[in-house]
């Protein structure tokens, strides 16, 4: 070994590195073997590349292993503490973008794991204490987000007094570890902190805010990453708590964010048994629903990105941010459930028949399928159904009413041959039409 192979090389024994509350420290093992270099009658010539040496006789190898395990009944079963996100011994992902409401929603989760209230709708399997680390925001941020959602759900302190836990300031630093130019260094001194205090308060979850603050390494590097993640992997197995890390997602172009978007080394997702992704609502889905652009900028979408231990989500679930007024006066953004409007509210099957007959009864060609024409199919139908497309959400609901119907059957579209333009153009006729059953 050489000093430029020592990662520990130009640290000092007890780096704090960038004020870490658990300093770096060397392994003691490594403390009192003092670096000489090698001997020259220690040194071999080896003349066609790497040798394989001579096995150590002592070495009590069994494996492989033969499998020999057949009690199903026997099996520890999966311990998930909150819906199919967070499971004790594994490490979970929530990423966005910035300033969506990421880390409100996480601590209206802890909030539900605190109290085995589902706050969200989402089931809390197991009542348990949560520590949230929040290396981002200040300490009083944190503190308005937790008292405004506690009073926006009806939570009393002793609900929970002595089962949250709160780390943030930005003066509060925790690093798993950093990277120098001669290799990465875990902090395994923290790891071993960290798993003392899990024990002693019995917490069940550990909430990281934001994952980039948690270590000093390239976050592009895989094999660096790896190791951040091997160090917050070793504090659930010495804990079998569950932790969450919040992560960021690069910039894309309009689209949404998917388990791809997440932000830097692909280890980190490679190591997570859940992932999830959040959207804001996109304008599309907004104007489709009749949801207003005020409103829109409150409501995102939280989707499944990864969750190889349970199934995917069958339907999408969504969230809003909602105001609450502490009694200091301010204004605070808390998480809630939000539905959002079905594209078909207020229509019937029997209010679909009617349709057939209407257009049934236009001469061919005069409903066009262009929602651009002056004609549009969609105009004449909004009268009837009481959606206004003279403005832009109920324009877009009611072209996608109408592009649904197509997709069914219930209506299609065919080239009729326009006198006026000269040429065939696509018009809305009736597709299969509605059973007397149906209606």
């Amino acid at each position: 070994m050489t000093v430029a192979d020592d990662p520990w090389a130009g640290m000092g024994l007890d780096d704090e590195t960038s004020g870490n509350v658990v300093r770096f420290q060397r392994p003691v093992e490594m403390d009192d073997v003092p670096f000489a270099p090698p001997r020259e009658e220690d040194m071999q010539f080896v003349p066609d590349g790497p040798q394989l040496e001579e096995p150590d006789e002592g070495l009590n190898v069994s494996w492989p292993t033969a499998y020999d395990f057949f009690d199903e009944a026997s099996l520890k079963p999966r311990q998930w503490i909150y819906g199919k996100h967070y499971l004790r011994s594994f490490v979970s992902v929530l990423a966005s973008a910035g300033g969506i409401g990421k880390t409100s929603m996480q601590i209206v989760e802890a909030l539900a794991i605190c109290t085995g209230r589902p706050l969200l709708g989402e089931q809390v399997h197991e009542r348990s204490n949560v520590w949230i680390i929040n290396l981002e925001d200040p300490l009083e941020e944190m503190r308005r987000r937790v008292l405004a959602a506690m009073k926006h759900y009806g939570i009393r302190p002793d609900e929970v007094r002595g089962k949250l836990f709160l780390d943030a300031g930005r003066d509060f630093r925790i690093k798993f570890a950093t990277q120098t130019r001669d290799g990465v260094i875990p902090n395994a001194a923290l790891v071993a902190h960290m798993v003392e205090k899990i024990r002693e308060h019995n917490i069940g979850i550990v909430f990281v805010d934001p994952f980039v603050s948690a270590h000093e390494v390239n976050e592009n590097d895989n094999g660096a990453i790896n190791e951040v993640v091997s160090q917050i992997r070793d504090v659930a197995d010495g804990t079998e708590c569950s932790i969450g890390l919040v992560h960021h997602i690069r910039k894309g172009n309009g689209d949404d964010a998917t388990i791809d978007s997440v932000r830097g080394a692909g280890s980190l997702i490679g190591a997570a048994r859940a992932a999830r992704v959040i959207n804001r609502v996109s304008e599309a889905d907004a104007l489709k629903l009749g949801v207003d652009d005020f409103e829109a900028k409150s409501i995102f979408r939280v989707d499944d990105g990864k969750a190889n231990l349970a199934p995917p989500a069958d339907r999408a679930v969504w969230r809003k941010m909602q105001g609450v007024q502490l009694d200091n006066g301010e204004w605070v953004g808390v998480c809630v459930v939000h539905e959002m409007p079905d594209m078909f509210e207020g229509i019937s099957v029997k209010d679909t028949y009617r349709i057939q007959r209407l257009i049934a009864e236009r001469d061919p060609g005069s409903l066009k399928a262009n929602v651009q024409a002056k004609a549009w199919v969609g105009h004449m139908l909004g009268a009837e159904l009481g959606i206004d497309t003279s403005d832009k959400a109920g324009r877009a609901r009611m072209s996608h009413i109408v592009n649904a119907w197509v997709k069914s059957g219930v209506l299609k579209i065919e080239h009729v041959f326009d006198g006026r333009q000269g040429r065939e153009v696509p018009s809305i006729v009736v597709g299969e039409w509605v059973h007397n059953d149906e209606i």
